[in-house]
């Protein structure tokens, strides 16, 4: 896919999908110039115009309904090429489908004593073997977050550094092959050449997390409308990525249960008057609704708010599990921010930092140029961090390529197949 990538750059212009569960978001990114920094020539990215629309075919991350999806994504492509007065043949998507997993596979490698050369890391890396996965599921991302030599560790870049053992520390993200076919053919459909695919763990993080918590560790949960996205991130890398089928559309189905009220009622009642702590006025305002039979009701906002605390502490109390069960407690940093659409339930962060810990706080995208205002919220963190990841180049081998001989060793394990791939 590098070379779509690339071709996408000297064309000058992309799309950038986000395929959730309640929208499609599209943003259309103009590469500017290349701008020189400590990763090379990367481009200036310039947003030329935007587009949301409700998501349809799409249900806790996983593709319900293709050719739906395809409306979705040909209906929001239309309008943001609209507003662009634009035609774009190129798209990152960002997906949180696929029940993503971590994997960290590790491997060493001899050097003798010499300067370590782009070589020997183009060797370790390639040769490393990935974990065989169930036939079911693919690799969608493979990246080196660490180099050791001899007993000398986290170490970012090797290079001209003596040792006599060099060893990397990959982390791979693996999905369900069937979710990830069924994106791109949805995609592809649309007249669009796939360029890349990201988690949207990994782009909330990239947007939503502030430089010194991607280096000294932090954790960002997206919470959706119906997965929650988990990426860990520690020296600039990320070493743990999750996601759970869980989020705010399960809030909204509780809701919608108890009523007896159609979802988008549901969504409004939770969106407007839904709250994680108790006034006693609470019990006093009464809020009207209509029943799928037509029937006028009323519900204080005490007892709805009955309905919404228990599945969004449910919601923290997953997230919780799942970092009691990872490393994350020996980070330097344990920063956790919350971010995506259900994160702006009010009051939600006094309950988060009973159940998560005190050092929580809650993370909007960066800014873009040429990002519309409505396109800058919470629930957009991962389409923004996916514009944002999908023009630095993943580590694959982009800083070091398969140089000299290495590709050509007689054991290649899985990684190089990998890389061969989607390289």
């Amino acid at each position: 896919m590098r070379s779509r990538r690339n071709a996408a750059i000297e064309r000058g212009v992309a799309a950038i999908l986000d395929l959730g569960s309640a929208k499609v978001s599209c943003v259309l990114l103009k590469f500017d110039q290349l701008l020189l920094n400590g990763t090379g020539l990367q481009p200036k990215l310039h947003v030329l115009g935007a587009a949301t629309i409700a998501s349809r075919g799409v249900r806790c991350g996983e593709i319900q309904d293709r050719r739906e999806l395809e409306k979705s994504i040909m209906r929001v492509l239309t309008v943001a090429q609209g507003k662009a007065h634009i035609r774009v043949d190129h798209a990152f998507i960002c997906t949180s489908g696929g029940s993503l997993e971590s994997h960290r596979p590790v491997n060493t490698v001899k050097i003798n004593g010499g300067r370590i050369s782009a070589d020997d890391i183009a060797r370790v890396v390639s040769t490393t073997d990935l974990p065989e996965l169930a036939e079911h599921r693919t690799y969608i991302s493979v990246q080196p977050v660490n180099y050791a030599i001899d007993h000398r560790h986290e170490i970012s870049d090797p290079r001209n550094l003596k040792g006599n053992l060099l060893s990397v520390d990959l982390h791979a993200v693996s999905a369900d092959r069937t979710t990830i076919d069924a994106i791109v053919n949805a995609v592809e459909k649309c007249n669009l050449a796939v360029c890349g695919i990201f988690s949207s763990a990994q782009a909330s993080a990239m947007s939503a997390l502030v430089e010194s918590e991607q280096d000294l560790g932090a954790a960002c949960v997206d919470i959706g409308a119906g997965v929650i996205s988990l990426a860990v991130y520690y020296r600039k890398n990320v070493v743990f990525t999750r996601t759970v089928k869980l989020g705010g559309r399960h809030v909204t189905n509780d809701i919608c249960g108890a009523l007896s009220v159609a979802e988008p009622v549901a969504e409004r009642m939770k969106t407007m008057h839904g709250s994680l702590f108790f006034e006693p006025r609470d019990d006093e305002e009464m809020i009207a609704f209509r029943d799928v039979d037509g029937r006028h009701g009323t519900i204080s906002k005490a007892h709805l708010n009955f309905f919404i605390k228990p599945r969004m502490e449910e919601i923290l109390e997953t997230v919780a599990a799942i970092f009691a069960d990872t490393d994350f407690a020996c980070l330097p940093g344990q920063s956790i921010v919350l971010t995506g659409g259900c994160s702006q339930i009010q009051d939600l962060d006094s309950t988060a930092r009973k159940i998560l810990g005190p050092h929580v706080r809650f993370g909007v995208p960066v800014r873009l140029s040429g990002l519309p205002q409505e396109i800058a919220g919470p629930q957009y963190s991962a389409v923004v961090g996916t514009c944002l990841t999908a023009m630095v180049p993943q580590a694959e081998m982009s800083d070091f390529q398969l140089a000299g001989n290495a590709a050509r060793r007689k054991k290649i394990g899985r990684t190089f197949r990998w890389i061969a791939e989607n390289v």
